[in-house]
């Protein structure tokens, strides 16, 4: 009986423990993002917790949603400080449960950074913030003539598709993500921020000095997390067989 009571006792004090810190998390958070931004409800928490897999949830202890990239570099610096994990999210589609808190943390939402920064159609590319889905490009440029081909099968976040070197059924005559990806910035694990292409990064010449690009194409959230990217856009055909 004195075990039983003891191992209770450990387990509420565990319990207490990580509430107290749970909240602290939350009020420290609020004061980077704003009160409107972050969310500890057990609902928000339950959607985040999972992906489309087949693999059990795991709840992060806090949601954030971010809506710049000082934000995302300002909240991964603090959890850095506190070593606390962080989880991107893009819009939850996956299939391999790459967004599961399967440690806790901070689920980092970045469907908010939602701004199609700029439309190059002389040149064919475009640059979108993170959280911007394929769909929603798609829609933007319909009237130049152009379109952004990926399809996963998904209306999935272009920030999600580059971190997991999207590809699909249109892989076969566009190539993946990876050859469609001209640009990235990216949040570092210390908070720095990076452009994998150079400041402008729209240039197609890769013959000198690491392909950064490339190497953050498919990393999934495991070296930085994907808050802006410039993009190959196509000619849209004039009829599909």
């Amino acid at each position: 009986m004195n075990i039983i009571k003891s191992q209770n006792a450990s387990y509420l004090y565990k319990f207490i423990q990580r509430y107290a810190s749970a909240q602290a998390l939350v009020t420290d958070l609020k004061g980077i993002v704003g009160n409107d931004n972050v969310s500890n409800s057990r609902t928000v928490r339950v959607q985040h917790s999972h992906d489309e897999s087949y693999h059990a949830g795991h709840e992060p202890d806090v949601v954030v949603f971010a809506q710049s990239t000082d934000h995302v570099s300002q909240i991964v610096k603090y959890c850095a400080s506190k070593h606390i994990p962080i989880i991107p999210w893009g819009t939850g589609t996956g299939l391999e449960g790459g967004v599961n808190a399967v440690n806790g943390g901070v689920c980092l939402n970045l469907s908010r950074m939602d701004k199609i920064i700029s439309v190059n159609p002389e040149d064919f590319d475009c640059t979108v913030q993170a959280g911007v889905t394929r769909n929603a490009l798609n829609t933007f440029i319909r009237d130049t003539g152009l379109q952004f081909p990926m399809d996963p099968g998904a209306n999935a976040s272009l920030g999600g598709m580059c971190a997991t070197s999207a590809s699909g059924t249109m892989a076969v005559k566009y190539g993946t993500m990876r050859e469609n990806v001209m640009n990235l910035e990216v949040v570092l694990a210390d908070g720095s921020i990076i452009k994998t292409s150079g400041l402008k990064g729209r240039s197609r010449k890769t013959s000198a000095g690491y392909n950064l690009t490339n190497l953050f194409v498919g990393q999934e959230g495991t070296l930085g997390i994907i808050t802006e990217a410039t993009l190959k856009l196509h000619a849209t055909p004039e009829a599909v067989f």
